[in-house]
């Protein structure tokens, strides 16, 4: 009876992991495919809230499409956010680096938060492109 029990335990917790596992990659691809903005926007922060982890590199994808999402809506501050929380990770692809030094240095421009890091990211542009 014990071995039975100590058995199902063990079962239990393997099939809660997988199905974890899985509901996470389905709330990321959600995120992903959606098209709304705003719910994507949702979706994206959805996952960072429960799955978010800094060596996971989905997290790391969740921070670009969150920084180009709350750019398309309007939303610079938290563009900033996002878009800075991005680039503190390593070996980034440069064209989600361009797009998010694009967005950023749009950002503060527009925000007249920082005009020396909207001219700082306009450089990192031009810096990878070359």
């Amino acid at each position: 009876m014990k071995k039975t029990a100590v058995f199902l335990l063990i079962i239990f917790a393997v099939s809660s992991i997988s199905l974890m596992s899985i509901s996470k990659k389905k709330l990321y691809n959600q995120a992903i495919s959606e098209t709304d903005p705003a719910k994507k926007l949702e979706y994206l922060l959805q996952y960072i809230n429960e799955y978010g982890d800094d060596d996971d590199p989905n997290t790391i994808n969740a921070y670009y499409y969150l920084t180009l999402t709350n750019f398309r809506l309007e939303k610079y501050n938290e563009t900033i956010t996002y878009g800075e929380k991005f680039l503190e990770y390593p070996n980034l692809e440069n064209n989600n680096k361009i797009n998010v030094h694009l967005c950023l240095a749009n950002a503060y421009n527009l925000t007249k938060v920082d005009m020396k890091k909207a001219l700082s990211h306009a450089d990192a542009i031009m810096e990878i492109g070359s």
